[in-house]
């Protein structure tokens, strides 16, 4: 599992299929033909995530990755929150951290489960849609602790 993660004062970001309706309809199916059922259905609900302050961390689930520790990588993730003071966390798939991705449902699961593992205690934990093309309006305050990469390995955590 890789890790991107930014120090966010403003973040600002839109999923969703660029293009004319024909084109968003076929860039839809492709999509669905890809990743199945790992592809979440789009709403006003979930289409956009905002957030004033935020520690934003682009995970990317490798091959393997499902007999990875989320624990660590849970406790890494709060422990960057506190450090940097921000009032929240949003978390996304980015598979492009990787030439060793992990099949979509796979990494739609481990993604989630990593989530679901901060909610306890991170209620306002954000997340944005699996899988969909985005726009991202990002501030990275200059400082030294504004952008971190993190790499974890089933092999390197028990």
């Amino acid at each position: 599992m890789k890790l991107l993660c930014f120090h966010a004062r403003d973040l600002r970001l839109e999923a969703g299929i660029h293009g004319s309706p024909a084109k968003q309809k076929q860039t839809e199916r492709l999509l669905r033909e890809r990743l199945g059922n790992a592809l979440p259905l789009l709403d006003d609900s979930n289409r956009r995530t905002e957030s004033k302050n935020a520690l934003l961390v682009f995970v990317c689930a490798e091959k393997g990755d499902d007999r990875l520790n989320l624990i660590p990588v849970r406790d890494d993730i709060v422990r960057a929150r506190a450090m940097l003071g921000v009032a929240d966390i949003v978390v996304g798939a980015f598979g492009h951290l990787s030439d060793q991705v992990a099949d979509p449902s796979l990494a739609r699961t481990i993604i989630d489960n990593l989530v679901e593992s901060i909610r306890p205690i991170h209620p306002g934990i954000k997340t944005f849609p699996f899988g969909w093309d985005k726009t991202l309006d990002l501030h990275v305050p200059l400082h030294h602790f504004n952008v971190s990469f993190r790499s974890y390995s089933p092999r390197d955590i028990s």
